[in-house]
């Protein structure tokens, strides 16, 4: 049985990221030299050609969406609060998305190699464990690459940087090494250069994760098959309308005709 730890004060349901969540996580907004900066040494360090599509997947209010669309990226951001698209840095208006519920994108919505880069910044601690391998099964087959930035805790469960410990809304806690084996069907590569220019201060640097997931190709081609065939398995409601890239960041999601 996996070693984790639950957080005592866990809080998954879509209400708990209500307009005070973002208030108390969001209120710096959009700082140019900081997110540019960071966007920057993203990019760098996976490889990433100039004017590639990424998809800030748990965009939150926006800012790296707009900091990667600063840097000649085509970055649209998703996420799953109405509160979070409701506060979007201006920046990002216009390139930002809800993510489920009825009006909502679904990830089933997303063609296959919609995008060059998927970045989760601060995302999968918020998801429940057994959700996980479903979602970045989607987001393989959606995006070549997927660069996930995760709080790491210690080997008693307890986050290495205790600023973590405060957000109710963190409901899966792993150490650096679980989160490196957690992902068994890609190729995980521990970004260490990358962890202390995103998180610049020195406490910080050695509090989270920088996971570059690749797959194995023979799995992923396997997966996007899989996945079109049977998008009903992939989404959480009927595949009514499938969205391009090329809309979502025009700012016009077509719907297709059946």
């Amino acid at each position: 049985m996996r070693n984790t730890f639950p957080n005592p004060l866990a809080q998954a349901a879509p209400q708990a990221y209500g307009p005070t969540y973002y208030d108390q996580h969001y209120a710096s907004g959009y700082d140019p030299d900081r997110d540019t900066a960071r966007a920057q040494a993203i990019v760098d360090a996976v490889g990433l050609r100039y004017g590639a599509r990424i998809l800030d997947f748990g965009c939150g209010t926006g800012a790296l969406t707009a900091a990667c669309n600063e840097l000649g990226y085509r970055a649209i951001g998703v996420d799953p609060s109405p509160d979070a698209i409701e506060k979007a840095v201006p920046e990002a208006r216009g390139r930002v998305y809800l993510l489920g519920g009825p009006d909502g994108l679904s990830l089933s919505d997303l063609p296959n190699d919609s995008a060059d880069l998927v970045i989760a910044q601060d995302v999968f601690e918020h998801v429940p464990e057994n959700q996980l391998r479903e979602m970045t099964e989607q987001l393989q087959c959606i995006g070549r690459k997927v660069l996930a930035i995760i709080p790491i805790t210690d080997r008693h469960g307890n986050f290495v940087s205790k600023i973590y410990e405060q957000d109710p809304t963190h409901v899966t806690r792993l150490t650096r090494e679980l989160w490196l084996g957690f992902f068994s069907c890609k190729t995980a590569t521990d970004l260490r250069d990358l962890t202390p220019q995103i998180r610049p201060s020195k406490r910080q640097a050695a509090s989270t994760i920088s996971l570059l997931l690749e797959d194995d190709p023979k799995e992923r081609v396997m997966l996007m098959h899989e996945r079109a065939h049977y998008p009903t398995f992939w989404g959480r409601r009927p595949r009514t309308f499938e969205v391009g890239f090329d809309d979502l960041y025009a700012g016009r999601a077509a719907a297709a005709s059946h």
